[in-house]
């Protein structure tokens, strides 16, 4: 019997869980950010984005999911309601049964019709992070059943030993990531030709990015290391305060979602930042 291709929406499996067969998949591709100027005097432009950031970023793009179901009007109605109930307007993580080693996030918009007594369709269109992630960080056991042979990184970075010295090698894929690192005891990082201090616990260096190659990473000290490798954030622009970091795009633990500066002349300027439940929200105004 032909296996039905579906895919996972938030762990609920399109087919097996709620009968809608895959007709199609698109998945358009994300445009890169770009701000560009006209050269006078020339046939030239110029990118500004590539001045501001030298890695290249990306807009949001859409995945779109075609679906069919065996349905008369009522039952149409009735299951409509609830797989709109489900996903429409929701954050949703997105596998597909034909790359089930990755997943894509986004927020899905839920549209179904119907014309006939017999089918109703449905089409679920997700607008999406512009990349796909690995299914797994290097902290969580493989699934073998999930791995991707073609392309596919076992990554196994949890309680690594350290005594004295330990090098590890992380293969990095096109999205730069800035690594969370848990030890046991302080120790110290050698990577790119810098030395790095590793607090007890959990600590990020926001200067460290791995981005595609591989990247070896040299731990010295006595104790366990724990790296978790997954995801990252684009780099857009810093906040500082009196020479302190209040925000900076790659630390997920203190975000600014919108802010205001207001500049004067001869005095005392400010900023109004959201939320204000920042790690520095009581800092005195610039």
């Amino acid at each position: 019997m032909r296996k039905i291709e579906g895919v996972l929406l938030n762990d609920i499996h399109t087919y097996k869980d709620l009968g809608l067969r895959l007709l199609g998949i698109q998945i358009d591709p994300a445009d890169p950010k770009l701000e560009t100027v006209s050269v006078p005097m020339s046939s030239s432009r110029l990118n500004l984005a590539k001045f501001l950031n030298p890695d290249i970023q990306y807009e949001w793009r859409n995945i779109v999911l075609s679906f069919d179901k065996r349905d008369d009007y009522h039952m149409w109605a009735f299951h409509g309601s609830n797989i709109k109930n489900l996903f429409h307007g929701q954050e949703v993580q997105l596998i597909l049964d034909s790359d089930k080693g990755f997943y894509y996030t986004g927020t899905a918009i839920i549209e179904t019709s119907k014309e006939n007594n017999v089918f109703c369709d449905y089409l679920v269109t997700l607008e999406a992070d512009p990349y796909k992630y690995e299914r797994f960080s290097s902290l969580e056991p493989w699934v073998w059943d999930v791995f991707p042979f073609n392309g596919g990184i076992i990554r196994n970075y949890r309680d690594l030993e350290v005594n004295g010295t330990m090098t590890l090698l992380i293969p990095g894929r096109r999205k730069k990531v800035v690594p969370v690192f848990d030890c046991s005891s302080a120790m110290s990082l050698g990577y790119g030709g810098q030395t790095y201090y590793l607090p007890a616990g959990r600590s990020k260096l926001l200067d460290l990015q791995l981005g595609e190659g591989e990247h070896f990473l040299t731990f010295r000290g006595t104790g366990k290391v724990s790296v978790d490798y997954r995801g990252g954030e684009f780099i857009m622009y810093q906040i500082f305060c009196d020479n302190s970091l209040l925000y900076d795009p790659r630390d997920e633990d203190n975000p600014i979602l919108t802010g205001k500066v207001s500049l004067t002349v001869n005095a005392t300027g400010g900023a109004d930042i959201f939320p204000a439940a920042h790690a520095q929200g009581d800092r005195p105004d610039p």
